[in-house]
């Protein structure tokens, strides 16, 4: 028998709501036979101090995203401590999102920040003659879909596009520790706060995607329309909620609401033409599994704007 102990305390803010301090523990028991999971009070990692962290941190990221983004704003750090046969490893991490879009995720509990958008701009102020950029995240979502909603997941994806799933992730909370090699118990172990669900609303085989794109830099260009982060608002991967910048006079600026757009995987990253930014971490957000993190680029597309399909909404 093989027996893996993890805990996870962590402070989490969002906007201007109270601060909320979550801390969980499981102790996880494999033979033979299976895997037993034990939820458990955490011991080394409750007495942590992570506030005074917690209160910079989100103090940085409200200082720098536009008023307007203010609500849309989450910061958290955090402790996970996994102990296993092998040894004990703990690790410290500060995430900070804004709208679904990864502005740091590192390892340590005072990380640098750098918000990318300079401040808001209407829906008016879209102009749909610019070129499209896929944001990470938005790259994420839809190779995740596109993988989840093919027959033949391989022949799906364009031959220049790589998308690997795997069990670890770049969010330490839903890392999985070495030694746990069934996909199922391990994408289980991880998420615990997925143990509260009911049965079977989940996708248990989902993992933790690894996107890559053997294309060159993407030309210079001085004004596009960023994709940021998108949300499936259907079953069939056409339909989206999008969150939208605008790139010129050096910065981005976000639109200052998410708009729908009707687009399909296949057919935006067939017009691919070059990497705006090398994979960094990105947020896959679902309306019923909620996060997944993974590492997806940046991509320039040859289509204009107005391909989106702005504010048709569903059919």
């Amino acid at each position: 028998m093989s027996t893996m102990w993890r805990e996870v305390n962590r402070v989490r803010r969002i906007g201007e709501a109270t601060p909320e301090q979550h801390q969980w523990g499981c102790r996880i028991d494999t033979d033979a036979d299976g895997l037993t999971v034990r939820i458990t009070a955490p011991e080394a990692t409750a007495d942590r101090d992570l506030d005074t962290s917690a209160a910079r941190l989100h103090d940085e990221l409200l200082a720098q995203v536009p008023r307007m983004l203010c609500e849309s704003a989450r910061s958290e750090v955090g402790v996970v401590r996994t102990e296993t046969p092998a040894g004990v490893l703990e690790r410290p991490y500060s995430l900070a999102t804004c709208a679904d879009v990864v502005i740091t995720l590192a390892e340590e509990l005072a990380p640098e920040l750098a918000s990318p958008w300079c401040g808001t701009n209407s829906p008016d102020d879209l102009d749909l003659r610019l070129p499209i950029v896929l944001g990470p995240s938005a790259v994420l979502s839809l190779a995740a879909g596109m993988l989840e909603l093919a027959d033949d997941a391989g022949a799906a994806l364009p031959d220049w596009l790589s998308v690997h799933a795997g069990v670890h992730s770049p969010y330490p909370p839903h890392d999985v520790p070495e030694g746990l090699d069934d996909a199922a118990i391990t994408w289980w172990t991880a998420h615990i706060e997925h143990w509260l669900r009911p049965m079977r609303t989940t996708r248990t085989s989902r993992g933790q995607y690894k996107v890559r794109a053997a294309l060159p830099p993407a030309p210079a260009i001085s004004s596009a329309v960023w994709i940021e982060s998108l949300v499936s608002l259907d079953t069939e991967g056409h339909c989206w909620q999008a969150s939208l910048s605008i790139e010129r006079d050096g910065g981005r600026w976000w639109i200052a609401q998410p708009l729908p757009v009707e687009i399909g995987a296949a057919e935006m990253f067939g017009a691919a033409v070059g990497q705006m930014e090398q994979p960094r971490v990105a947020l896959d957000r679902d309306s019923v599994d909620g996060e997944s993190f993974g590492w997806a680029p940046g991509l320039l597309l040859r289509r204009p704007a107005s391909d989106l399909g702005v504010g048709k909404g569903l059919r």
